[in-house]
């Protein structure tokens, strides 16, 4: 409800506190990143779609999220690793 009415930092924090219940919850991490990169809060959103990622390696929405939010932040060198590693886990 909260990321639905607009509250991302709200909803980022009720995101974290169901990661800090169970942190293999792959829904937490990811909207925990997407309210948090709504919020505009674009480097506190890595860690989570990291986590994401290491819990569904597979997933290619996680992996586009992290990529794009790494040439957000002009991380670019991660950006570009982070394809090369897509390649090789979603090959």
């Amino acid at each position: 409800m909260l990321f639905a009415r607009g509250r991302y930092r709200e909803a980022a924090g009720a995101f974290e506190a169901a990661i800090a219940r169970a942190p293999s919850r792959l829904d937490a991490s990811y909207n925990a990143a997407k309210a948090l990169i709504h919020a505009k809060r674009w480097s506190l959103a890595v860690p989570h779609l990291v986590r994401a990622r290491s819990l569904a390696p597979a997933n290619e929405d996680v992996w586009f999220e992290l990529r794009s939010l790494f040439l957000r932040l002009s991380r670019l060198e991660e950006a570009a690793l982070d394809c090369a590693r897509f390649e090789v886990v979603g090959a």
